[in-house]
């Protein structure tokens, strides 16, 4: 899945780590593109309408190849919440795909003292990736029938 216009525009909101690029994308503009990224990254249908979102975080390489999303929550001026995202098909489970979370995470630590996830307790990967990156459980939820685990981390000051 190919981002419809070159990465380049608006460079106010641009930010690239190694050989990521990530773009803040307005929750107005999310909502056009929401439904067929959730198809696409999760095979199940989705509805934008319900989404509550501040905005959207999406990674693309030098070709515009979108890698992952994130939908964001701003919790509060400190706090920015990963509410929702994952990896298209072509980056799945790739080391693209661990550096462009990579890049995501150093966005958000640059905007927000605190960032916070959820992770399915099954999915051993995030829960190292997690961890590596400096992540604490603090918390545990039921949802949909799954498992969640709180992820939570303080960049310090």
């Amino acid at each position: 899945m190919r981002w419809p216009r070159p990465i380049t525009e608006g460079k106010s909101s641009l930010f690239k780590f190694k050989d990521i690029f990530v773009k803040r994308i307005e929750k107005e503009e999310w909502k056009l593109l929401s439904r067929e990224a959730h198809v696409t990254v999760f095979k199940e249908d989705w509805e934008p309408e319900k989404e509550r979102i501040d905005y959207a975080l999406i990674t693309t390489d030098a070709d515009n190849q979108l890698i992952q999303y994130s939908t964001i929550r701003e919790l509060d001026g400190d706090t920015g919440y990963l509410q929702y995202g994952g990896s298209f098909p072509n980056s799945r489970c790739s080391v693209t795909a661990y550096r462009s979370f990579q890049a995501i995470l150093r966005w958000l630590q640059a905007e927000y003292r605190y960032v916070s996830f959820l992770t399915e307790n099954t999915n051993f990967p995030m829960l190292k990736f997690a961890i590596k990156e400096g992540f604490v459980i603090v918390g545990m939820r039921v949802f949909k029938n799954h498992i969640m685990l709180e992820h939570f981390r303080d960049r310090g000051e």
